[in-house]
């Protein structure tokens, strides 16, 4: 989104940022219009990581382009030999000409198309001029490191760019395509997005007209617009007021959008509701919530964390302590990307902690021989770790036969299952000790067993009840350690980063932060154990 002489133009990536958070779009376009406070910028850490990797992906994608077709027949629409204080319109103007002319030359490949028709700009990242069923046409091409597109826009991209071609009467195929990271394609009909494309562009321009018909900036309790939750407005606003619904344990964006059109904008006014009428939330849900809310309030007025065991039953059921037990704790990076891989992500660091110095082959180990980790640099590194994880696990299960695998959520054993598939080993073995028991979820205990009067049921959330004083340091959270990895990989590489830090020095960071992990849920299991004394 940018205003030019007055008028606010649009680009594909407007209508994903109203459908992730509307609110959030909304204070923006505030902003544009001269209203409100500066938007915080969405820059953090991850973004960054997760748009290096999609410039990766996109150049290793021209790349085979250029390869296949020769790179004299690829066309890269660019803005470099123009004036750096060239207006906005005029430049805009320009290369939507450029890539007109290069389009009516009938180019193989354009690359980096721009377009502008006066309202919306859009930026193709590839048109092909392909034979389709004996046609010979554009087709639009775009390149994406997500494996899919959750939120259903990028098909709305794709459309707008098909559209702009049709503007400029350049012939283009119905079909469109998107490579995601593991160069899956996913091919859309474009004929039967065009009319929700429409939808939203016309959505986008009525609360342009709302905007500019409010002089005053638009609320946080305003209920005319969604929000997320999650993006940097919304984070922000919500830090403000420790009584904000959204930290309200379980009650997501969509619930507190549903509380606040009801006229119950904060938690004491959640905790004192009396009755269900005009809230569209079914009424056990609502009880539950209401419930949630009377304790965190208790608990910010009283600075009593109010945890009461609502179901002993959960805590017994636990398997008794042995001396064997493991707590297990994986560190992945979704977005680790190699070119040419038809695989995104990797498990880079398997973590295991115990009561008494255990010896894992090839495993390395702390000074007190606690906690042990398998960590990988590569692909063939990941895959080699998986062998010595399930080897050592299945020694250790026979020597140790009543001992029992920890961790918090289900995101190891989904993890686990994903690489023995993916590498098509291991598969029954896992089953097996599945089958066993061995696998026991702390979280599903925690939240069976245990109410609160905390913000959610994260570990993080919950260590300042039974961590004491071993506070944790340096990464702090799950984001955190995969940009750290990527920080590792960059020194590797020869980058020299702000801190300065060694390539060591960052491993070292994130093996104190998966130890801490693994070293928590021990605490956690002690702290159950309490609670049912």
């Amino acid at each position: 989104m940018q205003i030019i002489n007055g008028e606010v133009i649009y680009s594909p990536s407007d209508i994903t940022s109203w459908v992730k958070c509307q609110w959030g779009y909304v204070r923006k376009l505030d902003s544009k219009l001269g209203k409100g406070n500066i938007v915080p910028p969405e820059t953090d850490a991850m973004m960054q990581y997760s748009a290096r990797q999609g410039n990766r992906h996109e150049r290793y994608f021209l790349t085979t382009l250029q390869e296949h077709y020769g790179k004299e027949n690829v066309f890269i629409v660019s803005d470099e030999d123009l004036p750096k204080d060239l207006p906005r319109l005029e430049k805009l103007t320009t290369m939507d000409a450029r890539t007109a002319d290069a389009l009516k030359e009938q180019w193989p490949v354009v690359f980096q198309a721009s377009f502008f028709d006066g309202k919306y700009t859009g930026f193709a990242d590839f048109l092909e001029f392909v034979e389709i069923d004996g046609v010979w046409a554009y087709q639009v091409l775009d390149t994406k490191l997500a494996l899919s597109d959750k939120l259903h826009v990028y098909d709305l991209q794709l459309a707008s760019y098909a559209r702009h071609l049709k503007r400029l009467g350049i012939p283009v195929h119905d079909t469109a395509s998107l490579v995601h990271g593991n160069l899956k394609e996913s091919t859309y009909f474009l004929p039967d997005i065009y009319s929700r494309l429409d939808l939203n562009l016309d959505r986008l321009n009525k609360v342009e007209a709302e905007r500019r018909a409010d002089p005053l900036p638009i609320a946080w309790l305003s209920d005319a617009y969604k929000v997320c939750g999650e993006c940097a407005s919304c984070v922000e606003q919500k830090e403000l007021d420790p009584g904000d619904l959204l930290y309200v344990a379980g009650l997501g964006p969509s619930k507190r959008n549903v509380l606040v059109a009801a006229g119950i904008n904060r938690i004491p006014e959640l905790a004192q509701l009396a009755s269900s009428e005009n809230v569209d939330i079914t009424p056990s849900t609502l009880q539950k919530l209401t419930t949630q809310a009377q304790r965190q309030w208790r608990a910010i007025e009283t600075n009593d964390p109010q945890i009461s065991v609502e179901n002993p039953a959960a805590i017994s059921a636990l398997p008794p302590e042995n001396e064997g037990d493991l707590y297990f704790d994986f560190e992945t990076d979704p977005i680790f990307y190699v070119e040419g891989s038809n695989r995104l992500g990797i498990a880079y660091l398997y973590g295991l902690y115990s009561k008494i110095p255990l010896d894992f082959k090839a495993f390395r180990k702390s000074e007190d021989g606690l906690f042990q980790y398998l960590w990988a640099d590569s692909r063939d590194d990941e895959e080699n770790m998986l062998y010595l994880f399930m080897m050592n696990l299945m020694d250790h299960l026979r020597e140790y036969p009543d001992a029992h695998i920890y961790h918090y959520s289900p995101f190891e054993i989904t993890t686990l299952k994903q690489l023995v598939f993916q590498e098509n080993k291991f598969i029954m073995e896992l089953q097996d000790i599945f089958y066993l028991g061995k696998f026991v979820d702390l979280k599903s205990t925690v939240t069976s067993a245990v109410s609160h009067g905390l913000a959610g049921f994260s570990i993080k959330q919950l260590e300042p009840l039974y961590m004491g004083k071993e506070l944790r340091t340096g990464t702090k959270n799950a984001t955190a350690s995969i940009t750290r990895y990527d920080d590792y990989h960059r020194t590797l590489n020869g980058e020299v980063l702000e801190l300065g830090e060694t390539a060591d020095e960052i491993r070292e960071d994130v093996l104190q932060y998966n130890r801490y992990d693994c070293y928590s849920m021990l605490k956690l299991r002690n702290w159950l154990d309490s609670l049912s004394a």
